[in-house]
């Protein structure tokens, strides 16, 4: 039986260096116009082996779900997010997508710029491994530095890091314990590590990803 894959985007967090919300700053590629949370999910949503997407909201929750409302994704509320970090929001989606999945992939919203390609890798490496390794923690890595995403196999590493907060420095720390179950699916996509918390970001993603930025 395949495992069930379960793929958890980060939307929670407050952008309070930008005028109005990132994950709703729109760029435009390949003809289209999309907002950066859907030029993440999409992509999700568009591989066959993810089993379900689940995207976790927080700040401006109602315009994140409205943006998203037509693709097949489920929504959970984390009513934490502007009192204890990413971390809460990891483990909120980590809480639902324990229900069924036996891997778990975590993305943030704001690294929408890898390409589906380079999640589809990660997700065919985790399926395959698997097979032989069951419990192990997979990075998505270009030029020796680690990204995401970061996929989890088993329901053990799994409640583990349901146990993960800021005060243990959130993933990095869940990493940083289990380093003999790290593994790293090589990536020649700068999108594994481009973040965008700055206009200054996204206006640099206009030359390094080619696209044009709405204001």
């Amino acid at each position: 039986m395949t495992p069930f894959t379960s793929a958890v985007v980060l939307a929670a967090g407050a952008s309070r260096r930008f005028k109005d919300n990132k994950l709703l700053q729109r760029v435009v590629i390949g003809g289209r116009t999309l907002s950066l949370i859907r030029l993440l999910v999409e992509k999700l949503c568009s591989i066959s082996k993810v089993s379900e997407v689940i995207v976790v909201v927080g700040h401006e929750a109602e315009r994140v779900i409205e943006e998203l409302r037509d693709l097949n994704v489920q929504f959970i509320y984390n009513k934490d997010y502007s009192t204890k970090g990413m971390s809460s929001s990891v483990k909120a989606g980590l809480s639902k997508a324990l229900e069924r999945a036996d891997i778990v992939l975590i993305h943030p919203g704001d690294i929408p710029f890898i390409s589906r390609e380079t999640i589809s890798k990660c997700v065919k490496m985790a399926l395959e491994l698997h097979k032989e390794l069951h419990e192990f923690i997979l990075i998505a890595r270009y030029s020796g530095r680690s990204g995401h995403p970061v996929i989890i196999s088993s329901k053990n590493l799994i409640k583990e890091a349901l146990s993960i907060s800021e005060e243990t420095l959130g993933l990095k720390g869940f990493i940083a314990k289990n380093t003999d179950k790290v593994l790293y699916c090589e990536a020649k996509d700068l999108g594994v590590l481009f973040d965008v918390d700055t206009p200054e970001d996204l206006a640099k993603a206009e030359e390094v990803f080619k696209v044009k930025w709405v204001h």
